[in-house]
This record gives structure tokens, sequence and C-alpha cells, in this order.
């Protein structure tokens, strides 16, 4: 079976729209089935898990923004532009990460910079 298989077709035209995006390296696809084993992986749920008929999580794509996407502003951008896909139910970004990294790459600049001209 090839990538593309078992993704439903509005899916897959997401993530096409998703990989054409000059603003973005990698799209990356996690099904409901993988994101169960997954999360058993990591959290004891055989209890819970057999004692569900059907599997409650969504299928998932995972973005990663190109790295000159560095601004929240920029990363806020990218993010409204993938709540306007009409397959995408819920976009979500972890703006305190974004946030840290970002100033924590702008102090590394001004650090250079004081450094340079000291």
């Amino acid at each position: 079976m090839g990538r593309w298989d078992t993704i439903d077709a509005e899916t897959k035209a997401a993530m096409r729209t998703l990989e054409s995006n000059s603003k973005v390296v990698s799209v990356r696809y996690i099904s409901p089935e993988d994101g169960l084993q997954e999360l058993q992986k990591n959290i004891d749920l055989s209890d819970i898990a057999e004692d569900l008929k059907e599997n409650p999580l969504p299928a998932v794509i995972v973005v990663t923004p190109k790295h000159d996407l560095v601004t929240p502003g920029a990363i806020n951008g990218l993010l409204n532009e993938v709540r306007h896909i009409s397959a995408v139910d819920t976009a979500r970004l972890d703006k305190v990460w974004v946030e840290r990294l970002y100033y924590i790459i702008d102090f590394g600049r001004r650090a250079a910079l004081m450094l340079l001209f000291a």
C-alpha cells in the first residue's frame, strides 16, 4: 500500500495544498489508528482501548513550517492559511513554544551584534 491509499480524498487534497505552500517544509499524516497506537505506547490505555467500540481519535496532519518563519506573526499567518482549508476542522499551534523560540533567536542575534560592535 502506498502513502495515499488509506487517506480519504478531502484529506489528500488538504495535504496537497499544504505541500504546495511555499511556507511549508513537510506535511505528515497520522491516521487515527497510528495516533491510538502512539498514545497507547506513551500512556497505558489498554483497559480503556479494549472497551472502545471505535477509535475516537481524528486523523492528524502535522505541518512543519520553513525555518525562516521565525516570528510569531509569520507562524500565525501560516496557521490562518491552514484554518481556511475546507478539510481542516481544528488547527493548533503551540504559541508559547513559538514565542520562546523567537525570543531565544532574537536574543542570540542581539548578543552577536553586541559582540561584533564591542
